[in-house]
């Protein structure tokens, strides 16, 4: 896996359908060049309010700089030196933990929204290449006692997880919670989860029979 970072030039597109169609004219490239490549990417704003994308790349064992640099700058258009230079990163993932702080770090992070982004900038995130990422993607519809029930637990975890580093713990429900659990965890999650639907429909029908 690498960490992909694409970013804009001084001058960049205002419209967020540019953006996107740039990230989907970019794929078409790496895709050319490295078939097996899948990626997952989030958009954010920089504090200049540039829109620039984190991406998560898996398939590709090593991207060459120059290359990475040059195909984002002509799929811009840039046309600015610095830009070409310092437009992109690419860093390879050294450990699963690794991914899991990463994608934490820029997928439930609160944000400050620049104001041109206030009437919205479509998706925030997406996935190309999904059947060659090697995921087994599965749903669980939550009743909402049970979403609250789920996030009450994930924020203690993730609390217990900052403590330990000596760090504070994000702010509670600022922006949803995307969080990558250990299996043990995901099955004690699970379990709780049934319990506490258990529980409910036990009292519901001991309350009927009375």
């Amino acid at each position: 896996m690498l960490f992909v970072t694409l970013t804009y030039p001084r001058a960049y597109p205002g419209s967020w359908r540019v953006w996107k169609s740039q990230l989907h004219n970019w794929r078409k490239r790496l895709f050319k060049r490295c078939p097996r490549a899948a990626f997952v990417w989030k958009l954010e704003p920089q504090k200049r309010g540039a829109p620039h994308f984190h991406l998560i790349v898996t398939g590709v064992p090593y991207l060459a700089r120059e290359w990475l640099s040059r195909s984002w700058y002509e799929v811009v258009g840039s046309g600015d030196p610095k830009h070409l230079v310092a437009g992109t990163n690419v860093q390879q993932v050294m450990s699963s933990r690794g991914v899991a702080a990463y994608a934490a770090k820029y997928t439930a992070k609160a944000q400050q929204l620049p104001a041109d982004w206030h009437d919205g900038v479509g998706r925030w995130w997406g996935v190309y290449g999904r059947e060659r990422l090697g995921i087994t993607w599965e749903f669980t519809p939550l009743t909402q006692r049970q979403f609250w029930t789920a996030c009450r637990w994930t924020y203690r975890l993730l609390g217990s997880r900052y403590k330990a580093r000596g760090r504070s713990p994000p702010r509670r429900y600022s922006a949803g919670m995307w969080v990558v659990l250990e299996d043990i965890k995901a099955e004690r999650l699970s379990e709780l989860l049934k319990d506490d639907t258990s529980s409910r429909e036990y009292a519901s029908r001991s309350s009927a029979h009375s």
